[in-house]
């Protein structure tokens, strides 16, 4: 069942939450680390706990709707490295 996330308006699947998983990143008051790498990974990281169903394709999305680029080859490096 979708329901609509009260913050944004989008449309996302009944998890028991109110919010979407990118409203409850930004909720979280993610704040920067100063090093753009580690805050890729951190908030990446953040969406895997998350939603430990997301794809990276889905990563990229919510990132990018964050205004945080991130490439498949980087959330990759990390599956190996064993971070994600």
């Amino acid at each position: 069942m979708l329901i609509k996330c009260e913050k944004c308006g989008r449309f996302f699947g009944d998890d028991g939450n109110t919010l979407c998983s990118s409203c409850r990143i930004t909720k979280r008051n993610f704040k920067s680390s100063g090093d753009p790498e580690r805050d890729k990974f951190l908030m990446a990281r953040d969406l895997v706990y998350d939603n430990p169903d997301i794809s990276p394709k889905g990563i990229i999305d919510l990132m990018a709707e964050m205004r945080m680029d991130i490439t498949i080859r980087e959330i990759m490096k990390y599956v190996d490295e064993g971070r994600l």
